[in-house]
């Protein structure tokens, strides 16, 4: 039996994988809280925004090694073995989630709202907001020229290309140390 892979059900999976990224990348940040004493939050935040930087950077630099060394099929296996993995770790997670104050029932259009509203109100989160979307946007534009520039002009494989987008981890890594030593991890700026 052979399966065509179509352009369309790219889309539709790219679309999918999109939107569990967003709802996953709310949720991880919103649970650190119960994970973490109040007091190692910027610490533990600064941790985890240094590894998902890290991923971010090496992980396409990795799957364009695998696939040079292994093969495309067995690099989709990895990624796919790793989202696993993923999955599995979230699950070993046995700290419950704090109860909701005050909230007898929920409707999530006025929540969804009321965050909207909150986001649009406050400069630093409008800002925050802004930014983050801003380079989201930036780096899967970048990244997506960025292969097609080292694959036809460069005439880089698999290998060589995704080592060069790895080149670039260490300088990330190294900055999610910083926000220990700046004045809000120490106490004497506002939160």
């Amino acid at each position: 039996m052979v399966v065509e892979l179509r352009l369309e059900v790219l889309y539709l999976v790219a679309f999918l994988l999109g939107c569990l990224g967003v709802v996953f990348g709310v949720a991880y940040t919103a649970y650190v809280p119960t994970l973490i004493r109040r007091e190692d939050l910027v610490a533990g935040n600064s941790r985890l925004e240094g590894s998902r930087a890290v991923a971010q950077i090496a992980g396409p630099g990795l799957g364009g090694v695998l696939v040079q060394l292994l093969g495309a099929p067995v690099a989709v296996a990895f990624d796919a073995c790793s989202y696993l993995v993923s999955a599995l770790a979230v699950r070993a997670i046995r700290t419950p989630e704090l109860p909701s104050q005050g909230r007898a029932a929920r409707h999530i259009w006025r929540e969804i709202a009321a965050g909207l509203r909150t986001l649009g109100g406050n400069p630093v989160l409008r800002a925050l907001l802004l930014s983050s979307a801003t380079l989201d946007i930036g780096w899967n534009a970048l990244f997506a020229v960025y292969v097609l520039y080292a694959t036809r002009y460069l005439n880089l494989s698999g290998g060589p290309s995704g080592s060069s987008s790895v080149s670039a981890a260490p300088g990330r890594s190294s900055a999610q140390s910083w926000p220990d030593r700046s004045p809000a991890a120490r106490g004497s700026a506002a939160p």
